[in-house]
């Protein structure tokens, strides 16, 4: 069925010889194919082949779904078109992904949002005032999501980035003050603690490298000086 679907953007707006679905949504239909569906989705696997009156029907309504995300979704999941996951579908496609128990498609939803969280550790070392800001809000708002949706790799993700700041930091955003529990702020001051513990152990191992290099040149210093003096008294 796979390589038979035009991958056009358009591919859900007309039916071809395969296909043995018709979703409507918003009183439009999309055209689909039981196959792809269950393959990727139990919820529809359920619903086409545990004896529900969806097994037999040709046309299904999904009430309270907007056309566009619908498309949208379609678009990720069909192996010939797999549309990427981005800033503006992302949010939307997370929450049909959990409706629906598409796994696959979550996993590539939280590892796009890890990338963010990622490319964001580095862009906060030339962010200052309203861009850190805007940026630690974002994080905070992504966090809320990974709490949601049970993404636990982009959790760690984000404690990892939220480290970087202390509590003190961290309480002036009304996302961190007032939605998340004592548990995290531990984890997130915990590792951050271990982060100053770290830098402490870096700085004092510099410090004695340095006290060493100066003692050692204060001898050098002290036997040249005698050097020298020994020439003065032999000249």
């Amino acid at each position: 069925i796979m390589d038979e679907i035009d991958d056009s953007s358009n591919s859900f707006s007309s039916a071809d010889e395969l296909c043995d679905l018709t979703l409507i949504v918003e009183n439009k239909k999309i055209y689909a194919h039981k196959a792809v569906l269950a393959k990727v989705s139990p919820v529809f696997n359920r619903m086409f082949c545990s004896g529900f009156k969806e097994s037999s029907a040709k046309e299904i309504t999904l009430p309270d779904k907007k056309y566009e995300e619908i498309v949208e979704l379609l678009q990720c999941l069909y192996p010939n078109i797999l549309k990427p996951v981005d800033a503006e579908n992302a949010q939307v496609l997370l929450s049909l992904s959990e409706e629906y128990g598409i796994l696959i498609l979550k996993k590539q939803i939280e590892k796009y949002f890890i990338t963010v969280v990622t490319n964001s550790h580095d862009s906060t070392k030339t962010n200052y005032g309203n861009a850190l800001k805007l940026k630690i809000e974002n994080i905070l708002n992504l966090l809320i999501l990974a709490q949601i949706y049970r993404l636990n790799k982009l959790e760690l993700e984000i404690i990892e980035f939220l480290s970087a700041y202390d509590d003190e930091q961290l309480e002036k955003y009304d996302v961190y003050k007032q939605q998340l529990d004592i548990d995290f702020k531990f984890k997130v001051l915990k590792l951050f603690s271990k982060k100053q513990q770290d830098k402490l152990k870096e700085k004092t191992i510099k410090l004695k490298e340095l006290e060493d290099k100066c003692t050692r040149q204060k001898f050098d210093i002290v036997r040249l000086t005698n050097e020298l003096d020994a020439l003065k008294h032999i000249v």
